[in-house]
């Protein structure tokens, strides 16, 4: 079977960590209900973009709305994204993708954990992982990625 690409760019959802009570492994499941966290409306897309766009934080770049609206700990806190997809069936092999992440970040899928935030740092790095052992062909599959801003 030829190679089978699927972007993960659609379906995903935000939420800040200090929101979350709960870690990937259970964030990473279908059960989880994240039906409040914020709608993205397509990756990649950075907090702010997502913010806006979801109405928290509207006109941003209009008057002192940015300093005035925003916290201005945005950036220095961890931010959970979350989304479900479909594999296709007859594939044998899986690889997820990230061409870059600012920070570092914990990737989960279907509760296990691919990677953490030792293995994927850097934000000018590709991370590439290997998820065939973690893919559920035929059922939904959820993939939960935990990003951490550089700390200095």
């Amino acid at each position: 079977m030829p190679p089978h690409r699927v972007e993960l760019a659609d379906n995903w959802k935000l939420a800040s960590a200090r929101d979350v009570s709960v870690g990937g492994q259970a964030i990473s499941l279908p059960e989880y209900d994240a039906a409040t966290w914020h709608a993205v409306a397509r990756m990649p897309a950075t907090v702010l973009e997502i913010l806006e766009e979801d109405g928290t934080y509207p006109n941003l770049y209009e008057g002192m709305n940015l300093l005035n609206d925003v916290p201005q700990d945005l950036y220095l806190q961890d931010w959970w994204y979350r989304t479900s997809f479909q594999v296709p069936t007859g594939a044998h092999t899986f690889w997820v993708d990230f061409p870059g992440i600012n920070y570092r970040a914990e990737i989960w899928l279907n509760g296990e954990l691919v990677a953490d935030d030792k293995q994927v740092v850097g934000m000018y790095n590709d991370h590439r992982f290997n998820i065939t052992r973690f893919i559920h062909p035929g059922n939904p599959n959820v993939l939960a990625v935990k990003v951490t801003p550089e700390r200095l």
